[in-house]
């Protein structure tokens, strides 16, 4: 009887164990897939040297994103929709920082 109970109590603890690993894990996987905010800076690149010198602009974008890569990406597209294709091809990229 003694064997049995020790042996039960065994299999409640691993199952517990167990279960407990699968939710941290599952909570993980998604805390790093969920969307964050991120602010991606941009800046336009320098004319030729015929032209005169530009101010120096910067344009932040805030996007919705898994990582940074995408946030750059996104803030791109935003931008190519409201800027000059000229503009557009002295974009620059600078940083993305994510802000949680």
């Amino acid at each position: 009887m003694m064997k049995l109970a020790k042996r039960l109590a065994l299999v409640f603890f691993v199952l517990v164990l167990a279960a407990s690993l699968a939710i941290l894990c599952l909570t993980a996987e998604a805390q790093a897939v969920a969307p964050h905010k991120w602010v991606v800076t941009f800046t336009f690149r320098a004319k030729p040297a015929n032209e005169g010198p530009d101010p120096e602009v910067r344009l932040y974008v805030l996007v919705t994103s898994a990582t940074e890569g995408q946030a750059a990406i996104n803030a791109h597209k935003a931008l190519s929709e409201k800027l000059t294709t000229n503009a557009i091809e002295r974009l620059e990229f600078l940083e993305a920082a994510r802000k949680d």
